[in-house]
C-alpha cells in the first residue's frame, strides 16, 4: 500500500496484492428443475484459486493516528475453475410413462 497526503487530514492511497478467492456457484432451481423433468440432471462444480487485487481509495483522519474510510474502488482478478455436467438417467426396471 502506498499513501500520498495531500494535507493533515485527506490521504489518498493505492493498494495492490494477492489472495486465496473462495467461489460459489449455483443453478437456478427452475432450470435444474425443468431439465430433471426431461430425465437430465445437471452438475456443477467450481474450484477455489489464488488471484490479484488493484485498489484505490480515500482516509480522512479525524486525529493523527485515527481514520476513518472514505470512497473505495478494488478491482479483483482471479481465473475461475469449474465445470458443469449433464448426465441423462437411467431408469431400471419398468418405465411408468405413459405414451400417447
Amino acid at each position: 500500500m502506498a499513501r500520498f497526503p495531500v494535507g493533515a487530514k485527506i490521504v489518498p492511497y493505492v493498494a495492490a496484492g494477492g489472495g486465496y478467492y473462495l467461489n460459489t456457484f449455483t443453478l437456478d432451481s427452475a432450470l435444474v428443475e425443468s431439465w430433471d423433468d426431461l430425465g437430465i440432471d445437471l452438475e456443477e462444480t467450481i474450484e477455489n484459486v489464488f488471484g490479484f487485487h488493484l485498489g484505490a481509495g480515500l482516509d480522512y483522519f479525524i486525529k493523527p493516528n485515527i481514520a476513518v474510510g472514505g470512497p473505495t474502488v478494488k478491482y479483483c482478478l482471479a481465473k475461475t475453475k469449474g465445470s458443469w455436467t449433464m448426465k441423462e438417467q437411467v431408469f431400471f426396471g419398468r418405465d411408468e410413462r405413459v405414451l400417447g
